[in-house]
């Protein structure tokens, strides 16, 4: 094993200080898999200390066995992360696995998952463009090792930061696995009724919710439902100024376990992003089981593969007829459920903290 087998390795907890984003997910999940392989003593885990370190007032903590989880103040939000979190993890190695990271702790592995304040600065604000701007120069200049979580976003970073070493994670879509899917809100919505479409609704620029609404304004008349769920504002679906059908239902923020059983009872999941680092929303719907239409943007081809049908992201007509061509075709839906599985059951968060454990192990001093 390295040298630095004793070494406290903390981890940055400041993404449980908020409301949860699919980068979020990915440090939870990472997470609660060193915490399953410290209960399962593997080597890779083993013999070192494990402490997550955790804002004041977070939204929820992780139920931990042999992971430290510590709340430690003073401060919150991006001054605890750069001056509490250094104090406190001083004397050993820092992961972040979120984005950021405090610029003065100088033992650090970083996992950036995208350049988007770069590429679609229209969805963040002039200052959030800056401060991230002086963060990845940062830790592409200096970090002990920065990771990430596709090849796509691997080039991304080195276009716009110059060359070094960067590792890609392998992403997990088990975090669904153990969960009861919770049938209340197709109940509550009444989407029992009819085959419908699944989305998961933001209101940032890239997300690419408003030439969604424009291909649904082109289908006059269908057979199915469409579902928007999260955080978007229904009140963005009316910026045409028209009324939207009544087969398209806005249910607003879900469990996870609601959002499982909207998965399974979907006939299909629409993703429209012209930007991601990963696209972990259409693999957990694989997961689940539920055939994914989305854009060819990006990263999301290479989460996605073969197993997924493409739409071109700025055209609201090709979006249109793409759902409806899949839509239409049973035995194209059950290939696609059958190649979602067969892609993403190899994916789990065990297999991508054992990747981390072992690149950890790399940082010398």
């Amino acid at each position: 094993m390295h040298q630095n087998l004793g070494l406290p390795i903390f981890i940055n907890g400041r993404f449980l200080s908020r409301q949860p984003t699919g980068v979020d997910r990915v440090g939870y999940e990472l997470v609660m898999a060193i915490d399953r392989l410290l209960i399962a003593g593997h080597p890779s885990v083993s013999g070192r200390r494990w402490v997550l370190l955790v804002p004041p007032d977070p939204v929820r903590l992780p139920a931990l066995q042999h992971v430290e989880c510590h709340v430690v103040g003073p401060f919150k939000g991006n001054l605890w992360e750069q001056l509490t979190l250094v104090w406190h993890s001083r004397g050993g190695l820092l992961v972040n696995l979120c984005n950021t990271f405090p610029l003065l702790k100088r033992r650090s592995a970083v996992m950036i998952h995208d350049v988007a304040t770069r590429r679609v600065p229209q969805s963040y604000s002039k200052a959030f463009r800056l401060w991230y701007r002086v963060m990845m120069y940062w830790a592409m200049n200096h970090a002990r090792l920065v990771l990430t979580v596709s090849q796509f976003s691997r080039g991304e970073l080195t276009s716009f930061y110059g060359q070094r070493d960067i590792v890609v994670m392998p992403q997990g879509t088990d975090h669904f696995a153990a969960l009861l899917a919770d049938p209340s809100v197709l109940a509550a919505h009444h989407l029992s009724n009819r085959p419908f479409v699944l989305a998961v609704g933001s209101l940032a620029p890239h997300k690419n919710f408003a030439t969604l609404i424009k291909a649904v304004e082109k289908i006059k008349s269908s057979g199915f439902d469409l579902v928007i769920a999260g955080g978007t504002n229904p009140k963005v679906f009316a910026e045409s100024g028209q009324s939207l059908p009544h087969w398209v239902k806005y249910v607003g923020f879900v469990t996870d376990e609601q959002l499982k059983s909207l998965y399974q009872a979907a006939a299909a999941f629409v993703f429209p992003s012209i930007y991601e680092g990963y696209g972990l929303p259409p693999v957990e719907a694989m997961a689940n089981g539920c055939p994914v239409i989305c854009s060819r943007s990006a990263s999301i081809p290479e989460a996605c593969g073969s197993a997924a049908v493409y739409f071109d992201a700025g055209n609201p007509e090709n979006i249109a007829q793409t759902v409806l061509n899949t839509l239409n075709d049973p035995h194209k839906l059950s290939d696609m459920r059958a190649a979602g599985f067969e892609r993403t059951q190899p994916m789990t968060w065990d297999k991508a903290a054992l990747e981390l454990c072992f690149n950890l192990t790399r940082i010398k001093g």
